[in-house]
């Protein structure tokens, strides 16, 4: 089963690699040379403070101890240290072993998630229930491509399986299956910002269900604020440790802004106000309206911003983020939630696996970026080629997606009916559902609408109808037909 969730990797000849994987692995490979003074192939983009570069190490090169280092790039916030940690270590497996780790996980993850709700329904049925869930989530859904890219995308969807079965099946588990399960809510946490607001989105809607029934709120409240008090213990943790390390703390790119200039409200609130000369951004008016993504990532001076300036003026940025995005909404409140809605919708039909085949700006970017051992294997893979066969999981799953809100709707809609919506399995339906509607409001609102955004959750909708199946819930066709018709026989 592991390697029919890693199919994707396997038919490439590799693990995906996006933009931003090498940031993730470096800052892991950074903390190991820190510590310990072992380098990798990882380690070419660091500066012992002796001068000497960390280029021609290997795994069994460099002094043992700490070694103070400094990065050439900027260390920024959103690259987690966490994650990059299991790819790093992944490694030490050969080339596929992240993909592998991933893969174990999410097949361990989705299983779990089948066997709480197939608990209350026929002994007999749940075995085929569950392997059949795990065949259909790995040969139907986009998240074999998810777990084949090393970036953290991987675990959006996987952290809200654990937390919603947590909070659903608890008492269906044994303690090595919830120890599992907590373990890799924490994890999955820590490994990007944007599932700080998808488990708060999953915690306050838990709480909601549980107002009126006898059920405890004791875990419903506990478990999320535990999650959320971890992970921001472990970005306090990583600041100290950059801190400590660089002598200053890492930097928190303007994403609200970049966002705000693109969609237009930013971009005619500088041209009306930076003659006030209140923020930083007014130096670079001549830049704009540009994209989101140039502005934050272009490292052309004509019209990239964040990524052509110095640490001091990235920081300047970083600070300024909130309180522009404040100042336009407070000065043009209806556009900027205009174009917030705007963005949601676009993002809610973002159907797409695009950048699993390389286009011309990565193929030079990971030529660039990765270690020129992992770039040679890149270089040969099919996403490098252009050849990976995305198109028919693009189609498999709005196709999915259609059927299975379909047969959700159904299942609530009897459910609410028969008075059993309180039941777990159709707890577990609400929070996933609202799980993927929560991930696309979060990245649509607050940052570029991307199909990654998208897709990397929608595989939710087709669990919970196999959920719902493993449960033993049926399905009554006849609660539709009006009264005074009869079913056809």
């Amino acid at each position: 089963m592991v390697l029919l969730y890693s199919w994707p990797a396997l038919w490439n000849g590799g693990p995906f690699f996006f933009p931003d994987s090498s940031h993730y692995i470096r800052s892991a490979d950074a903390a190991v040379v820190s510590l310990t003074g072992v380098r990798s192939e990882w380690s070419d983009r660091l500066i012992l403070t002796d001068g000497r570069e960390g280029t021609a190490a290997t795994a069994d090169g460099g002094n043992a101890g700490s070694t103070p280092i400094r990065s050439t790039r900027t260390v920024l916030t959103g690259r987690s240290i966490y994650y990059g940690a299991l790819l790093y270590g992944g490694f030490a497996f050969g080339k596929y072993g992240p993909v592998f780790i991933q893969s174990a996980i999410a097949v361990t993850a989705v299983g779990l998630f089948l066997f709480g709700a197939s608990q209350s329904s026929d002994p007999s049925h749940r075995g085929r229930w569950i392997w059949g869930g795990l065949l259909a989530i790995g040969t139907l859904t986009p998240l074999p491509f998810f777990l084949s890219r090393l970036m953290p995308d991987a675990f959006t969807g996987l952290l809200a399986v654990a937390l919603v079965a947590l909070l659903a099946f608890w008492d269906r588990y044994t303690r090595i299956a919830r120890a599992f399960l907590v373990a890799l809510a924490s994890a999955a946490i820590l490994f990007h910002t944007s599932h700080i607001l998808l488990t708060v989105a999953i915690g306050a809607a838990a709480l909601l269900l549980t107002i009126g029934s006898k059920a405890s709120w004791t875990r419903v409240i506990v478990l999320p604020a535990v999650l959320m008090l971890l992970a921001a213990g472990g970005q306090m943790l990583f600041s100290a440790a950059v801190t400590q390390t660089l002598g200053a703390p890492p930097i928190s790119p303007p994403f609200m802004s970049a966002r705000l200039i693109a969609d237009g409200p930013g971009y005619a609130y500088l041209k009306t106000h930076c003659g006030e000369g209140h923020f930083v951004l007014c130096r670079y008016l001549d830049r704009m309206p540009k994209g989101s993504d140039t502005l934050l990532w272009s490292e052309d001076p004509r019209d990239g911003v964040f990524s052509t300036v110095s640490d001091p003026v990235k920081r300047a940025l970083g600070r300024q983020d909130t309180a522009f995005y404040i100042a336009v909404l407070k000065d043009r409140p209806l556009e900027v939630i205009g174009s917030m809605a705007g963005s949601i919708a676009k993002q809610t039909v973002e159907f797409d696996l695009d950048h699993f085949n390389y286009i011309p700006i990565h193929r030079e970017g990971a030529r660039l970026h990765l270690p020129d051992a992992t770039f040679r294997w890149v270089e040969q893979s099919a996403a490098y080629r252009g050849s990976v066969p995305i198109a028919p999981t693009v189609i498999l799953s709005i196709a999915t997606t259609i059927a299975s809100l379909l047969i959700i709707t159904i299942a609530i809609i009897q459910a609410v009916r028969r008075k059993t919506w309180r039941s777990p399995v159709i707890t577990a339906t609400f929070l996933l559902v609202l799980a993927v509607a929560a991930n696309v409001v979060i990245c649509g609102a607050l940052s570029t609408p991307h199909a990654r955004y998208l897709m990397r959750i929608i595989w939710l909708l087709p669990l919970v109808v196999a959920a719902l199946g493993a449960s033993g819930f049926q399905f009554r066709l006849t609660r539709f037909i009006p009264t005074g018709e009869t079913a056809a026989p």
